[in-house]
């Protein structure tokens, strides 16, 4: 990679800035202008916002005009492969799907469950070859240290995701009630960014009301670091997400060597291979089981663990994958 001449072309905003249609605008047009100075001979662009399709569209003509080199487009998806499921008999999203599949040379998504569902109508399954699975990844040894070690564990439960109904918090902590009076040295950390403060409330309150108050810890300014931490100090990690697409999460308690119970959501059957324990969002009597059976053997916690280390991707790893695609070697 080290020929690779990589250039970011976005500045960080936020999010409410990034949705004005005059600063989205912008975005494009400063994106021309990179490709004006920089001549690339890639560009990768992530989701499929209008602005990002309509810039590979005019890129196209642009380059046929101006006889400039030609240029490989390449997209990486965060696609929700459930969302992907209800709506493909839906004209518009599928036909939208078919006008980026056509500009693209190459469409990275995240997970096998997301790559069958985009493939599946017949005007793009004619197209799959442009569909490569790049999965994402965690920052390898960013602390030091063998990541997987098993030592100075704690009996704690971690949940790492925003704090948003999405995320199903409220479902875990329900379920984690009825597991107390049998796990009692047992807790239970919520840990992420909060921007519904509706639900933080119902949470707070939930906890109150169950009496989960000296159990259950719901933290929301932590830093990286931080996080690593409890990554490394905590047992079992469980994300009981109703939605979504492939986690970061999930993937990083895979590489801190937590054993997991985690829904279907976002393709999460691709872990069961591995030893996690997947359940359907609404099954709650398979989510209580299969958290008390992991809370009530730690030699199957390790088991899982060394079970699960095949399943650890970096970004160094996605990185070599990304430089595949554009030096058109697969």
């Amino acid at each position: 990679m080290s020929n690779l001449n990589i250039i970011q072309t976005y500045e960080e905003a936020t999010e409410s800035t990034i949705s004005k249609p005059r600063n989205r605008l912008i975005g494009l047009l400063n994106m021309l202008k990179v490709i004006h100075k920089y001549r690339p001979k890639a560009l990768i662009i992530e989701h499929t916002e209008i602005e990002a399709i309509l810039f590979a569209f005019l890129l196209r003509i642009y380059t046929k005009l101006s006889r400039q080199s030609y240029i490989k487009l390449i997209l990486k998806l965060d696609a929700d492969p459930d969302s992907l499921r209800i709506t493909k008999d839906h004209f518009i999203p599928v036909f939208y799907r078919y006008m980026f599949t056509r500009l693209f040379d190459k469409i990275a998504c995240e997970s096998e469950c997301t790559y069958v569902e985009l493939i599946e109508p017949k005007i793009i399954n004619r197209y799959k070859d442009k569909y490569v699975i790049v999965p994402n990844g965690v920052l390898s040894n960013i602390d030091g240290g063998e990541v997987n070690a098993y030592e100075m564990r704690r009996n704690v439960i971690l949940s790492v995701g925003r704090i948003h109904p999405q995320k199903g918090h409220d479902i875990l902590i329900k379920v984690f009630s009825k597991l107390k009076d049998k796990f009692q040295e047992w807790k239970l950390r919520i840990i992420g960014s909060s921007s519904d403060e509706s639900y933080m409330n119902s949470l707070k309150k939930q906890i109150s009301d169950l009496n989960l108050g000296n159990s259950v810890e719901l933290k929301t300014d932590v830093s990286y670091e931080e996080l690593i931490k409890e990554y490394r100090q905590a047992s079992i990690f469980c994300l009981l997400s109703r939605w979504g697409s492939f986690e970061i999460a999930r993937t990083e308690a895979v590489h801190y060597g937590l054993s997991m119970v985690i829904t279907e959501a976002g393709c999460g059957i691709h872990y069961q291979k591995f030893g996690s324990f997947v359940c359907d969002v609404n099954d709650e009597r398979c989510i209580v089981k299969s958290l008390s059976t992991l809370m009530s053997n730690a030699d199957l916690r390790v088991e899982i663990l060394e079970k699960q280390k095949s399943a650890v991707v970096t970004w160094h790893d996605v990185a070599l994958e990304f430089t595949k695609l554009i030096e058109n070697r697969e």
